[in-house]
């Protein structure tokens, strides 16, 4: 064989293994989106809108419910819903990666990171979170980065918190 031939084919390999050394890199799972988000504390598990699923409902445990369901009109991407007790995680399919899509509090169990709980007053929250906040028809948001933080409100009280992020 010529020196030429021997010296290229060694260059395809050497390019080949990097690509492969890349692909590999960048399928690495993490459990939170970059940047500053909102995030539930259950327990010792950090629950983050937008990070990968997999890592947190295998800390979780089995849920008390499981659906599973298409995205939508002609989609064929799938949303699950893992539900556990006071709370539930739903999912997204992107890029073939399970990533959470929304957290909802069901009831007064679980506290936000600054005490907010089901049944929380609204000048509570506002005390709590500030001024800075989105008003809706039934309740209030906050937006860190990508995540927002919603109280739904009726008569004055937190009826329903969860956490969304902005794919």
């Amino acid at each position: 064989m010529r020196k030429e031939t021997i010296a290229y084919r060694a260059i395809l390999l050497v390019t080949a293994i990097i690509s492969v050394m890349m692909l590999v890199g960048c399928a690495k799972e993490t459990e939170k989106p970059e940047g500053d988000v909102y995030v539930l504390n259950v327990g010792d598990v950090e629950i983050s809108p937008g990070g990968e699923a997999s890592l947190i409902i295998e800390k979780l445990g089995k849920p008390a419910f499981l659906s599973r369901e298409k995205a939508g009109c002609g989609s064929n991407e799938i949303v699950c819903v893992y539900e556990y007790g006071s709370f539930k995680i739903k999912t997204v399919n992107i890029n073939n990666r399970e990533l959470i899509d929304t957290v909802t509090v069901t009831d007064d169990m679980l506290r936000t990171s600054k005490g907010i709980t089901i049944g929380s007053q609204r000048k509570e929250v506002i005390s709590a979170y500030g001024e800075d906040f989105l008003e809706y028809p039934t309740g209030i948001a906050y937006q860190k980065g990508r995540t927002t933080l919603n109280f739904s409100i009726k008569d004055d009280r937190v009826v329903l918190i969860y956490y969304d992020y902005e794919f």
